[in-house]
């Protein structure tokens, strides 16, 4: 089969490698139909963080080839999702239910072979039904979607409250969205260009504002102040994080979905001054009753998100290089580029 990997930084070979087999009972193989490629997956790119050598790619939808002989949850021929965390079952998270907090946790895509390939072998337990009405491209952005949803169960956000999201890709489009859903009745984006501004505004925010990493403090200040609620969603980032305890209210929360791979420098002081409550929001698990994953797929289903305006482009599984270069360079206007192997 083909399967596009990592080799050295901005690079990518597509490589030939044996069909994976299944050797547990419980696994199934999956036909790949579409890879998002994520945040994560540029910093790979670029070298920032380690590139492994097998193919990477946790945002999975696709169709069941075969399966084990004692799986029961799935048929060949079902499409699904993927939730590409692995987790034990056993230890003290597992057992409370925060099996995403697992102390033996693997990710499909990042420990493990993902989804840049024709096919992959995972657990039937890592599988979510698709919906008719939900395609293999939306079926991508559930991953995304179950993570923000997941941060949301954080915020304890009240009816009529206003949010703050720093960020405009896929993650802080998506967060102004659920925000909106949760009854935010004012909701603020920064962004870094103008495309995603406009994204912002189609996803329900109110007030959008166009930013380098640079002069954040210098546009924004006095546009937004005093919020209930903000949602960190670019990350790396310490004037992001320092910014935010400056426009959320005394008592008010801050949620750092985004990803920060150096240490950083946060003034403190500021937090304690203002009693303000900061939480990180690791991917996703159960938000109260419910699996982030089953909320995402049904708010996709329902409607109350279309996935659709995100998904700017498509590429085949052999231009998977033409398809990360697309990801970074933001003239090309992208927001979430899908990789498909059944693509020509």
């Amino acid at each position: 089969m083909k399967t596009a990997s990592y080799k050295g930084k901005c690079k990518i070979e597509i490589v030939e490698r044996e069909l994976p087999r299944i050797l547990n009972k419980q696994d199934i193989l999956l036909k790949v139909k579409c890879s998002g490629i994520c945040g994560s997956d540029l910093h790979t790119y670029l070298g920032r963080w380690p590139q492994p050598l097998f193919p990477a790619g946790h945002e999975i939808s696709g169709e069941i080839a075969e399966i084990g002989d004692e799986v029961k949850n799935v048929k060949v021929g079902e499409r699904v999702c993927v939730e590409p965390v692995l987790y034990c079952n056993h230890c003290i998270y597992c057992r409370l239910g925060k099996y995403h907090l697992c102390e033996k946790r693997k990710i499909i895509g990042v420990d493990l072979p993902g989804g840049f390939a024709e096919y992959l072998v995972i657990p039937s337990y890592s599988l979510h039904l698709l919906q008719d009405n939900i395609s293999f491209e939306e079926g991508v952005l559930v991953e995304p979607l179950a993570a923000v949803i997941h941060a949301m169960g954080f915020a304890n956000l009240n009816f009529g409250g206003s949010v703050a999201i720093l960020g405009g890709g896929t993650t802080g489009l998506l967060a102004a969205k659920v925000a909106k859903c949760a009854g935010a009745s004012y909701v603020f984006v920064s962004v870094r260009y103008p495309h995603q501004a406009e994204m912002a505004s189609e996803f329900g925010a109110d007030k959008t504002m166009v930013f380098d990493s640079s002069n954040v403090e210098e546009k924004v200040s006095g546009t937004i102040k005093d919020v209930d609620l903000v949602i960190e969603a670019v990350g790396g980032n310490t004037e992001t994080v320092n910014f935010a305890t400056r426009i959320t209210r005394k008592r008010g929360k801050i949620i750092l979905l985004g990803l920060f791979p150096e240490p950083i420098k946060i003034d403190l002081l500021r937090v304690i001054i203002k009693e303000l409550q900061l939480s990180g929001s690791n991917i996703y698990g159960y938000s109260g009753v419910r699996r982030d994953f089953e909320l995402a797929i049904e708010m996709i289903s329902s409607g109350k998100i279309d996935m659709r305006k995100i998904l700017t482009h498509r590429f085949p599984l052999e231009r998977s290089q033409e398809a990360f270069e697309t990801a970074l360079n933001k003239a090309t206007r992208s927001i979430k580029v899908l990789i498909s192997p059944d693509q020509i």
